[in-house]
Formats: structure tokens, C-alpha cells, sequence
């Protein structure tokens, strides 16, 4: 069997741009970027700990991020503090964040939906396996990848509907103005 797929390189990106830069943990969050997002163990272990700390409103730097890795004892699965400082030289530029962001999470979506489509192969293995079952398990896999906002498509729009909208907006502000502008 081939290995799921991964992207490390853009796993130890996005964690260096977020010790380089640590305000830049909000936009792996609003991203919804979680920890089983990552491929590797040791990412995970990181980015579950740069949670954390984020979420408590700790400060993130070479003192305490590993203080709080070794308290979850994790500081040897990341690769101890050597490899934490090795984490921001991976870094091209933290304003790449969205592109490692991306690719980890189209790693991330692939996974999932290769780990979903297999059970359902296997399901569709069983002795009488029942066709419209094995059907739905599927479908509701693809689905929920879908409408997590995970899948690639999940809330984007055609950039002409976008700028249609917009366009139209702008056109009714201007044939109206009396209305309120700011």
C-alpha cells in the first residue's frame, strides 16, 4: 500500500511561521487548521501545544513552548529544542502562510477521504454486503468532507458571481445617493 499522503515541508513551514510570528496562530485557526491536520506525530504535538498556549493567552517563545511541551511530555516527539529552533528556518516567508496552510490541508482532506473511501471498500467486501449501504457510507463520506469547509471547493464561489454581486452592490449605491455611505 502507498502512503497516505503528506506534505511535511508545509507542516514545519506553517509551525515556523507561527514561531516566527506568533499572532499568525489565529489564521491557522480561522482556517480551522486542527492538529489532525498534520501528518506527522510530532506536528501534531506542536500545534496542539501552540493551541493551547493560544488559547490561554500565553505567550509563545523559546522558553515557554518548550516549558509547555515538556508538561505534555512531548518535548522529545517534536524533536526537543533543537529541532523547535530548526522549525523557523523552514520558513521561505510567514507571508506563505496561506499557500503551507493550503497544502497541509489538502494533505489533510486526501487522507481523510482515502481513509472514509477504504472503509467503505471494505464494507463493499463483506459477504452480502448490502450495494445501497455501501453507497451511502461513501457518499456520506465525500459529503462530509464537503461540508466541513474542508473540501476544496466547500464555500468558494465562481470569482464572476462574486464580482457580479459586488458590481451590482456598487450600482445600487450609486443610482441611490441619498443612502447611507462610509
Amino acid at each position: 500500500m502507498r502512503p497516505l499522503p503528506q506534505d511535511p515541508a508545509a507542516e514545519q513551514a506553517t509551525l515556523g511561521c507561527i514561531l516566527l510570528r506568533p499572532p499568525l496562530l489565529d489564521a491557522c485557526v480561522e482556517a480551522g487548521l486542527k492538529p489532525e491536520d498534520f501528518s506527522q506525530p510530532g506536528h501534531r504535538a506542536l500545534y496542539g501545544a501552540l493551541l493551547e498556549m493560544g488559547a490561554a493567552d500565553e505567550p509563545v517563545d523559546m522558553v515557554t513552548l518548550p516549558a509547555r511541551l515538556q508538561a505534555r511530555r512531548e518535548l522529545d516527539l517534536v524533536g526537543g529544542l533543537r529541532a523547535l529552533t530548526d522549525y523557523s528556518a523552514a520558513v521561505g516567508s510567514s507571508h506563505n502562510l496561506p499557500a503551507y496552510i493550503s497544502a497541509v490541508r489538502r494533505s489533510a482532506d486526501l487522507r481523510s477521504l482515502i481513509v472514509d473511501l477504504d472503509s467503505a471498500l471494505q464494507a463493499a467486501s463483506e459477504p452480502g454486503a448490502d450495494p445501497d449501504a455501501v453507497l451511502e457510507q461513501a457518499e456520506s463520506a465525500v459529503y462530509a468532507l464537503r461540508s466541513s469547509g474542508q473540501g476544496k471547493r466547500a464555500g468558494w464561489q465562481p470569482i464572476g458571481r462574486v464580482l457580479d454581486a459586488a458590481y451590482s452592490a456598487l450600482e445600487a449605491r450609486h443610482r441611490n445617493p441619498s443612502g447611507a455611505v462610509g
